[in-house]
This record gives C-alpha cells, structure tokens and sequence, in this order.
C-alpha cells in the first residue's frame, strides 16, 4: 500500500503521481521490491525521485540519478545527484532500479549498462517492440526517434533501442547473467510496458 500522505504532499510533480497509472506502477515496483531485503540500491534515471523516496520509506538506502539538473529535496534516506546514468559505477548496490529509462537508451548503451548490472538484482519497467523490424546480431527490436525537446526525451542520443521481449530476455540471459527473468503480468500500459524482474 502506498504512503497516501506522502503523494497527497509531494511538493514537485505533483500532477504526475497523483495520475493512476503511476500510482499503480508505485504499488507493482513496491511489490517487486518487497522481494528482497532492503540494503542499498541505485534509481537510474529517477526523475522526480519518488520511487527513490518510497523506497526509502521501506528501509532502503537510495541514490537517486538523473541527467537533468533540478532541485533535489532533502528527502531521509535518499542521495540524489545529477549525473549520466551511462557513467555510474553501480558496483556495491543490492539492487538496481531502471524505471522508465532503459528505452531511452541505445543498443549499444543497453548492453553496457546490462553488463555493469552483472551479478545485482535488477528491475526494470520498460517498453518493449512488438514488430522487431530491425536486426542487430542475434537481437531484435525498433529504432525510436529521441531528439524532440522534452522532460521524457532521452539525454545525450537521438535514437533508442526497444528490444522485443524475447530479444530483452536473451540479452539480460546473455550479458547479465540473470537466471530468472520475471515479467509482470498484467501489463500495466498494455501491449508493450512492464516491470521486468531480473535475479542472477
């Protein structure tokens, strides 16, 4: 169940987590999360920082990334800081949240960053293809148009990779090393974004 007092006050966003759709990505990510004992974890590409902060409120130390420079609250139990999610050593995390970032990225990008992500639990709430017009090696996925000006653009590339789901499985198999991969069902914006769940 969602901290109704913290989203009835957040100061920043507001309309956005006020939205039901968020409020039921909040309520699957904490589920998912309740799967693991809290330590410390990474949120790349955090946006506001709310999942940062309800993460927080369950026992979890956060560092909360985003490319975009805004100004951070002071929130217990979350580090924010500016920075490219491309760059971070995510070594010495428990866990590792991609929400709403990883199909903004590249080929190239999504596969370093799956393995820096080796060895760490890792959760994903990310789009997916569903045509797979466009081959690159054993993968499948579409190129995406990144260059309009706006809050959910990408930073720093003009294109993005969405991979089909079974092209998404083998590469988390592949380069991350993960065993299980747990797809969320229902979809919550379907037919082509979910959490995916990924346990060495």
């Amino acid at each position: 169940m969602l901290s109704e007092g913290w989203f009835a006050t957040y100061p920043w966003d507001a309309p956005v987590v006020q939205n039901p759709v968020h409020k039921q990505r909040a309520e699957i990510l904490m589920g998912l999360m309740a799967r693991f004992p809290p330590g410390k974890l990474i949120d790349l590409g955090c946006g506001s920082g709310w999942f940062s902060q309800l993460a927080a409120e369950r026992g979890w130390q956060a560092v909360a990334v985003d490319a975009r420079e805004r100004p951070w609250p002071d929130l217990p139990g979350v580090q924010f800081r500016t920075g490219d999610v491309r760059d971070e050593d995510l070594s010495g995390y428990d866990l590792i949240l991609a929400c709403g970032i990883y199909y903004h990225l590249t080929l190239s990008d999504q596969i370093d960053l799956i393995g820096k992500c080796r060895g760490i639990p890792l959760i994903l709430d990310t789009h997916v293809s569903l045509t797979g017009d466009v081959r690159f090696g054993s993968y499948r996925g579409s190129v995406y148009d990144e260059s309009a000006e706006s809050l959910f653009a990408s930073h720093g590339n003009d294109q993005s990779w969405w991979p089909t789901l079974d092209s998404l499985r083998a590469m988390l198999r592949d380069l991350g090393g993960y065993r299980t991969v747990d797809v969320s069902e229902p979809w919550y914006l379907p037919p082509d974004r979910t959490f995916i769940t990924c346990i060495p």
